[in-house]
């Protein structure tokens, strides 16, 4: 996926070409669905290292993306599908998925994360966004404790 393929010229349009590469990097990812490394992304994108490597730095810092350290990857944070939460407020507002997770984890200290199974249908004629199929998945956390008794 290269830049140029899914972009007009931002001198055409009038857009910040670096609001252009941030969303692209943030689609990419989804296209991907892995953690990747600065030249991974920069090569896929046809983007210059340094202003790939500043994008991926600026998203960390605004906690989008998580870098590890160890691996030198990037992936995006939990953050990232609530930018649209807005869009179908039931799944995320307190009635919603939120509190469930929220009640979840007090009640038995589970970590919950939603994953969305993306349609193969685009947006129908009517304007009716398809729908999409939610799976839930629970991981339970072990917590250990120490007795004080070793």
């Amino acid at each position: 996926m290269k830049a140029q393929e899914l972009s007009p010229c931002p001198e055409e349009t009038g857009v910040v070409k670096s609001a252009i590469r941030t969303l692209e990097i943030l689609e990419y990812f989804d296209e991907v669905q892995q953690p990747l490394n600065i030249v991974a992304v920069a090569t896929a994108l046809d983007y210059p290292q340094s202003s790939t490597a500043a994008l991926l730095r600026s998203l960390t810092t605004m906690g989008y993306l998580h870098y590890n350290s160890r691996k030198l990857t990037y992936v995006p944070t939990d953050r990232v599908p609530f930018l649209g939460s807005w869009i179908n407020p039931a799944l995320f507002q307190e009635a919603g998925l939120r509190s469930v997770f929220r009640s979840l984890h007090r009640a038995a200290s589970v970590a919950c994360r939603v994953m969305v199974l993306r349609s193969t249908s685009s947006i129908r004629p009517n304007g009716v966004m398809p729908t999409l199929t939610m799976n839930l998945s629970c991981m339970a956390i072990t917590l250990q404790q120490s007795s004080g008794l070793e």
